[in-house]
């Protein structure tokens, strides 16, 4: 996935993100799930070093209806060996179909510990997303909006970002999906745009 951002102070940069992720479902209604996140970044910059971040996750998800399903999963972000995270969260998405739009609303409560802070940070996250797929053709566009929320008492502000996101998937084949999308996320003291575009590979 390349980007291109722009940061407050203004700040351009260039990088790229690498996912991996398996999938197991040892019944039809429970999936588990294993995944590696790994970014690159500066790539304008390159004597700031290229590593961004690596992120774990391990999951189980459960569907008891086709229009809800419920997740629990683990996270381990690595940015620096003074700076890691790791998070546990528990989410709800339910889901309504109507045609060829697809309609959810995916409500995730986070509990972080993170080293620099050396606490643990309650966190709620909303994402409300709709997508389209465009009859007889390989087209999905879809948009989302996310709010992430911080839960601990006296927060600087009520949320701690927020960010709008359009995108368009193409599936060439049922292996092979192409992506690209913008997003502007902003905090209470900053914001930037990302223009990304990206491949997935399913086996």
């Amino acid at each position: 996935m390349a980007l291109f951002a722009n940061n407050n102070p203004k700040d351009t940069n260039v990088g790229a993100e690498i996912d991996v992720y398996f999938e197991y479902s040892p019944i039809e209604s429970v999936t588990l799930t294993i995944g590696e996140e790994f970014a690159l970044a500066n790539f304008l910059t390159p004597q700031a070093g290229l590593f961004g971040y690596s992120n774990t996750i391990v999951g189980v998800s459960y569907t008891p209806h086709p229009n809800i399903t419920v997740e629990a999963g683990y996270e381990f972000l690595y940015l620096a060996p003074q700076n890691m995270e790791h998070t546990v969260q528990l989410a709800a998405t339910p889901t309504v179909t109507f045609g060829n739009f697809v309609l959810y609303l995916k409500e995730t409560a986070q509990m972080t510990h993170a080293t620099t802070e050396n606490a643990l940070l309650w966190k709620w996250v909303s994402e409300l997303n709709l997508s389209y797929a465009i009859p007889q053709t390989p087209l999905s566009p879809y948009v989302y909006v996310e709010m992430t929320n911080p839960l601990q008492a006296n927060p600087e502000s009520w949320y701690e970002q927020i960010c709008y996101c359009a995108g368009l998937d193409w599936q060439v084949n049922n292996n092979h999906t192409l992506g690209i999308y913008y997003s502007f996320t902003h905090t209470p003291n900053s914001y930037f745009h990302l223009i990304g575009i990206g491949y997935t590979l399913s086996i």
